[in-house]
């Protein structure tokens, strides 16, 4: 009788521990807001030459496709236009009152941020009022620094951008405190894509991310830049890579650690739980 129940005990055992699986990343990951279907999505980017470089939107469609899902984009981009401008199109007013966009990707002219904040702000507060007609979610494109030079005669008001910031570090720094004080303003989502840069190429200084005048993103910027926005929509990291892909195997293995930690790992910090806290000294 005692053997019978010690054989019990042991089965029952085996049962119940098959039973507590660890939670898959993707359900313990999820953002605070809720989001569209991620089996068909329609996503429209708003932005310039940073957007629309190396045909950003259509990498990420295509590396949707691959893995799986479906992701119609629609671009309206020009070189040097600034949200202010978007903001002003009544044609593009009407397309976003008209259609039903699972998401909406504002991306702002590179200096703006750092010289003229309150028009950045007026015109994503002006944007975000037209997206709540059909509530389209809006994912701030966190764009990345300028590559550090000391000859760089980029200009913000009437110093030079790397007279104004020690490196691009800390210029960095400051365009992510101010892409996340207007996202936790409006409750929007940010795609932390300068701050993945950063990280890559501080660990690997050989990837250009830059072009030459060290602003344009190269295809290889641009393919991070895919990949990340795949992450910051998807909860998740693409598998599969395109044939184009201009990254090795053990580049691409650094640069998913990197992207799982900076957005997957720090899911609620980009899904406006507040920028006060986490930046505070």
């Amino acid at each position: 009788m005692t053997l019978r129940l010690l054989l019990y005990s042991i089965t029952l055992g085996i049962l119940l521990s098959g039973c507590h699986h660890q939670p898959s990343e993707s359900r313990e990951d999820l953002p605070l807001i809720v989001k569209p279907s991620q089996n068909n999505i329609k996503v429209l980017f708003l932005g310039n030459s940073y957007t629309y470089y190396n045909a950003l939107p259509k990498v990420f469609a295509k590396l949707s496709s691959l893995n799986g899902k479906k992701a119609t984009v629609k671009t309206i981009a020009r070189g040097g236009v600034r949200l202010t401008d978007h903001s002003k199109n009544e044609s593009l007013e009407s397309l976003i009152r008209r259609e039903a966009f699972d998401w909406i990707v504002l991306q702002e002219q590179s200096t703006t941020p750092l010289t003229n904040q309150s028009q950045m702000f007026n015109a994503i507060r002006s944007l975000h009022h037209w997206s709540k007609a059909k509530k389209s979610n809006l994912l701030l494109f966190l764009f990345w620094a300028r590559e550090y030079s000391s000859t760089l005669n980029v200009k913000l008001g009437d110093q030079k951008y790397f007279e104004r910031f020690s490196n691009s570090e800390e210029a960095q720094s400051t365009l992510t405190r101010i892409h996340k004080m207007i996202a936790d303003e409006i409750k929007c989502e940010i795609a932390p894509v300068g701050n993945v840069w950063q990280q890559v190429h501080n660990k690997n200084h050989r990837l250009q991310l830059w072009e030459s005048d060290r602003s344009h993103p190269t295809k290889v910027g641009s393919y991070i830049t895919a990949m990340v926005f795949y992450t910051s929509i998807y909860n998740a990291l693409p598998i599969r890579h395109l044939a184009t892909c201009p990254l090795n195997h053990i580049e691409l293995g650094l640069i998913e650690k990197i992207i799982r930690r900076v957005v997957l790992e720090r899911n609620s910090f980009w899904n406006d739980l507040g920028y006060k806290g986490l930046f505070r000294r």
